[in-house]
């Protein structure tokens, strides 16, 4: 997906016991203080591993140590912010916010600006479970990043969730704007990272406007589009698999499809729970046509438009 500041830096880090370390990990055998960019790998290498005290102490060292407004006290400011952010002892969104705002006020210009203004949207985003959220605002703030830094990783990343977070109370007149305006993204970035989820993002839209055939048609493309990621279970394609298959028998009436994905279904995934319904709605679609051939009405089990 697009790309953090950091390499490696989750969105949202695991839950894992605070260790302490030495501010000074990568200290000489001379006792010289390592360079702040060493500094800051190590700090950002303790926060991959949820040390975030640890992360913390170093992040807030090299800031202090560093003259203002420099790449060093930048990324320290940055990565106590993050800390602040993500930590699950002791998260505290305001210091993050704080962090995230005084960045984008010393280096406005900063590639990390960006990734502040989205991470100051993310901070109220990941309230606590208890907390309301007001999605419509969200929505809206998010989409304000993406205006402000339309071509940048962090514009792009904010524009996607602008539109998931605005999508589901969309009526179909919102969902046919929502379509608009990722057609439009795609034109202005065609290499972005984001293309599978938006094109899932497009089959709802579509949905939500009846457009049936077009939903089936971005469906199949956010399957052909998505990302290989080797720690994300190959299970899921097995729904996307069925998600199109069913749309396709049911909704858009294209059995061909249909029979092409419930047959990728049990072919790649022969011990898939739903391989036996796969094979039931062959046959269904089968039965259905030979009727339909010969004049005679489709048996009665297969009209109601659901699963038998």
């Amino acid at each position: 997906m697009s790309v953090r500041p950091f390499p490696g830096l989750p969105r949202v880090p695991r839950l894992a016991g605070v260790l302490l370390v030495l501010l000074f990990q990568a200290c000489g055998r001379q006792g010289t203080v390592a360079a702040p960019d060493e500094q800051i790998r190590e700090a950002w290498k303790r926060y991959r591993f949820s040390e975030f005290s640890a992360a913390l102490r170093i992040f807030q060292s090299v800031a202090a140590s560093q003259p203002p407004g420099s790449e060093a006290h930048l990324q320290g400011i940055y990565g106590e912010a993050s800390c602040w952010n993500h930590r699950r002892d002791g998260r505290d969104s305001t210091k993050a916010i704080s962090g995230y705002q005084a960045v984008i006020a010393q280096a406005p210009a900063s590639p990390l600006a960006a990734w502040c203004a989205l991470d100051i949207v993310r901070a109220k985003h990941l309230a606590p479970a208890d907390q309301d959220l007001d999605y419509g605002q969200l929505a809206r703030d998010y989409g304000e990043v993406y205006q402000k830094y339309p071509h940048t990783p962090a514009g792009e990343e904010a524009f996607l969730y602008q539109i998931r977070l605005s999508l589901p109370t969309a009526d179909a007149d919102r969902a046919r704007k929502n379509l608009e305006d990722i057609k439009a993204f795609l034109q202005s970035h065609p290499k972005t990272p984001f293309l599978s989820p938006l094109y899932t993002l497009m089959a709802e839209s579509c949905h939500k406007m009846n457009e049936e055939d077009e939903r089936l048609e971005y469906m199949i493309k956010a399957v052909q589009t998505r990302e290989v990621d080797p720690t994300t279970p190959f299970f899921e394609l097995s729904t996307a698999y069925w998600n199109i298959a069913y749309a396709a028998e049911f909704e858009a009436g294209d059995f061909a499809i249909a029979r092409d994905y419930y047959r990728r279904l049990m072919a790649e995934f022969p011990r898939e729970i739903r391989v036996f319904a796969a094979r039931k709605a062959l046959t269904r679609m089968d039965d259905m046509e030979a009727a339909l051939r010969e004049g005679r009405t489709p048996p009665q089990e297969y009209l109601g438009g659901a699963l038998q």
